[in-house]
């Protein structure tokens, strides 16, 4: 039996699982500006850092890293809303107070 949440405020699909280990990398190309983010100043460091990696598979930062950002990444969108990363293979933007599972249904 599946369990049952209220659904998220915020649920946008950022990018497929299917860009597999190279999500932080394109995450952070596609969305790594200031202007989409609360906390440019925590973040900017970690998505240049990400920014210029080039062999994701050698880099032995890699993944500590967008660990990192993917923990205090908050994002506004264009709305206004503010929101957080979650990652379950696929990457969303949630709302900041969100909590989200793949398996529940939501009511």
């Amino acid at each position: 039996m599946k369990r049952t949440h209220t659904p998220p405020t915020l649920k946008v699909l950022i990018i497929p699982d299917s860009a597999g280990v190279y999500i932080p990398k394109e995450f952070a190309t596609l969305f790594g500006y200031a202007n989409n983010f609360v906390n440019w100043e925590k973040v900017k460091d970690s998505i240049e850092y990400l920014k210029q990696v080039d062999d994701v598979h050698a880099d032995e930062h890699y993944w500590e890293t967008w660990i990192y950002l993917e923990s205090i990444a908050r994002i506004t969108t264009k709305s206004g809303q503010v929101g957080k990363l979650y990652q379950d293979g696929d990457l969303w933007l949630i709302g900041e107070n969100d909590d989200f599972d793949a398996e529940a249904d939501y009511i």
